[in-house]
């Protein structure tokens, strides 16, 4: 971009240039299950475990009271009695003498309803089996139902607990962080705008839907910091002119280089992200995606927000989890932005005017002021990486990256007045934003909490 410096000469900048869930499977099994035996209730522990029996009140090992449920009579074909095993029931399982190990195809069921309704119904058959002794069917099924209870909380609490490490944490996460800031326009006339900044972060997760790992996030962050200008600055000047009623046009000479020290330096964004964790064994692969919108805003040492940026962009990211060491997550983040699209505004008004001394070529002259101008920009991307590490259970560190990559936008106009000899006359200069990219390289401390 061209600006005024000390009202004679104009710089080359940062804004522009000129221009005229579980499965259902099935599986081969050995070994002892939960079984229901009038005045037995034995439960395994484990393929291949031998089980624990408990012993019902009033009743005898020698008679078994099959829990049926609807299975033709034992000894025709087809008979046999129905037996849970965890999140497993296995229909028509034959009955076999006490010692014997039957090859069982099981049938995976993912809902803990139909177990519950199998524990039900076997104890309405064990007290139609038990003539003797009815009201006491109810209380027969009870040690059961405490053995089930007790072995499914030993058998889901290794997985759940590894759920809850990889899965995504909810509740909240703020964190400091400072970094290298480097902006740059590669072009011929190379501009950079570079310093170090400090920034703030905040990120609060919930679940949606914890059986299915499905979770949202608001997130804001924002850095800040003076920066450094390094690139060109051109003189202003008249040319002779006809067509301008003052008989002159306004216009640059060539480009030196220059820079300019202090300029402050910041932004601000946030963005709105949902996901789903898909745990494995020893990954968790966390992919999301939402709506993000970042402002930008540039100054100079006499102007603050001279320039600022909007961009509001598409998200599409994923993180991989996994433990280490003494049960510590490790994750890594990679992130990709699409640019949706872009504002640009440069507040020319705010710089004012000068005073350009004459030169042998031409008469002194005055820049009375600009106007402001706009631009639209329609292609870009940005990526993010980066990895932390969970130091406790509440602090972490994380390095990272993030670049962003901005296309040149189309030609706009604003409008100069400038006087020679007492006469005013007004100019349209085009200019457009040329294509940019930033870089930013930094660490995070982060502490979580609930």
């Amino acid at each position: 971009m061209m600006r005024s410096i000390s009202g004679d000469i104009a710089r080359w900048g940062r804004s522009r240039r000129w221009d005229d869930g579980s499965a259902l499977g099935l599986r081969e099994r050995t070994g002892p299950a939960l079984a229901l035996h009038d005045g037995i209730a034995a439960a395994s522990t484990g393929r291949g475990a031998t089980p624990k029996k408990a012993r019902l009140p009033g009743s005898s090992p020698l008679a078994p009271a099959r829990c049926n449920l609807p299975v033709a009579p034992r000894g025709e074909p087809g008979g046999g009695v129905w037996e849970i095993d965890g999140p497993v029931i296995k229909p028509r399982a034959p009955v076999v003498n006490a010692g014997e190990r039957a090859m069982i195809r099981t049938i995976h069921v993912p809902t803990a309803g139909v177990a519950a309704a199998a524990l039900w119904w076997c104890s309405a058959t064990l007290s139609a089996q038990i003539p003797t002794a009815p009201a006491s069917a109810s209380s027969q099924t009870q040690p059961a139902r405490q053995t089930r209870r007790a072995q499914q909380g030993q058998a889901t609490r290794g997985p759940a607990a590894v759920d809850d490490r990889l899965a995504t944490p909810t509740g909240h996460e703020v964190n400091v962080s400072v970094g290298s800031y480097t902006y740059v326009e590669p072009n011929a006339l190379r501009i950079s705008i570079h310093g170090t900044k400090l920034g703030g972060e905040y990120t609060g997760t919930v679940s949606l839907d914890k059986r299915q790992h499905w979770f949202a996030q608001a997130n804001v962050r924002g850095t800040i910091g003076n920066v450094t200008y390094t690139g060109w600055c051109s003189p202003w000047l008249i040319t002779p002119s006809s067509a301008s009623p003052n008989g002159y046009e306004l216009d640059v000479g060539d480009a030196s280089a220059c820079s300019e020290t202090g300029d402050k330096d910041w932004y601000l964004e946030g963005r709105a992200l949902v996901g789903k964790d898909l745990i494995g064994h020893a990954w968790a692969l966390s992919p999301y995606t939402g709506l993000g919108f970042r402002h930008l805003s540039n100054g100079t040492t006499d102007t603050a927000g001279y320039r600022t940026e909007n961009y509001l962009y598409l998200p599409f990211g994923a993180t991989a989890r996994t433990e280490i060491a003494s049960h510590r997550v490790l994750s890594f983040n990679l992130e990709y932005d699409r640019l949706i699209h872009g504002w640009q505004k440069t507040r020319d008004s705010e710089l004012g005017g000068g005073s350009v001394p004459a030169t042998t070529t031409a008469p002194d002259f005055t820049i009375d002021g600009f106007t402001d101008i706009s631009f639209a920009q329609h292609g870009g991307w940005a990526l993010r990486a980066s990895a932390k590490y969970q130091v406790t259970t509440h602090w972490s560190v994380a390095p990272y990256y993030i670049r962003w990559s901005v296309s040149a936008s189309p030609v706009n106009y604003e409008t100069v007045a400038f006087t020679v000899n007492n006469v005013t006359a007004h100019e349209q200069l085009g200019a457009y934003e040329p294509w940019n990219v930033t870089n930013e390289f930094g660490v995070n401390l982060g502490l979580h909490f609930k």
